[in-house]
């Protein structure tokens, strides 16, 4: 249990951990069930810059919202989110689209892809709460088993193959739950987030299912970091319409 949570702590995030085990790819890919968890210990960690919100001018505190969580992740799945856009935005063949999507270099599609992150990051963090700090973190996760689990691997290898083949729809489904049912638990208004991120991501297995016949580690990245934006875009509106 503990090597399964520390192994995928030190991928996920950069906190320190009092030992590193050996690598074990089985235990790696059967991981995933604590994605979930890792999500909600990186909210609990942003949480405490909620009680700055009465003292800080919004502008100020957004980025330093989004400066501390790149410090926890180390801004693992921009990548993945640059690399989408950039192969998905060529309109090539599924081959090429792998191609771009491996390349180490960033295109035009890639640039604007990230620009839009932040902007859309930077914009929603000026309008939450507390528990929105504390639930888009799990909520990101949580969508990544949701994808993994209803989704096959698209290609024959990857470094995210045994991750995706080891997660089945069952633990699709304890991911929604798990997320829907802290929304659910902290209120309405989070509850609508949680939803629009659940449809976004259920959205986008069927995208990548079409176009590339699965998904990739990239992908899994992409919809981790965006179905959190859904969940802040849809959150905040539902918070200032006092749902």
């Amino acid at each position: 249990m503990w090597k399964k949570f520390l192994l995928q702590l030190t991928f996920l995030t950069r906190l320190p951990v009092p030992f590193t085990p050996e690598f074990d790819e089985r235990a790696f890919a059967k991981g995933i069930l604590y994605f979930p968890m890792i999500g909600l210990l990186i909210g609990a960690l942003l949480m405490p810059l909620g009680l700055l919100i009465p003292l800080l001018p919004r502008p100020l505190f957004s980025i330093l919202v989004i400066l501390l969580y790149l410090l926890i992740t180390g801004g693992l799945h921009l990548d993945g989110v640059a690399d989408v856009w950039d192969g998905m935005g060529s309109y090539r063949s599924k081959e090429k689209v792998f191609a771009i999507m491996s390349d180490s270099r960033i295109g035009a599609y890639g640039a604007v892809g990230l620009i839009l992150y932040f902007l859309i990051f930077f914009s929603t963090n000026l309008y939450v709460d507390t528990y929105c700090l504390l639930l888009f973190p799990l909520v990101g996760r949580a969508m990544a088993m949701v994808l993994s689990g209803f989704s096959s691997y698209a290609k024959d290898s990857g470094l995210a193959k045994d991750l995706v083949d080891a997660t089945q729809p069952v633990h699709g489904l304890v991911g929604l739950v798990i997320a829907l049912g802290s929304a659910i638990y902290l209120g309405p208004a989070y509850a609508l987030g949680c939803l629009g991120a659940i449809l976004f991501t259920l959205f986008q297995q069927r995208r990548f299912k079409k176009r590339l016949g699965g998904i990739t580690g990239d992908v899994i990245g992409y919809v981790i970091e965006n179905s959190q934006l859904v969940f802040l875009f849809v959150t905040v509106i539902a918070l200032a319409l006092g749902v």
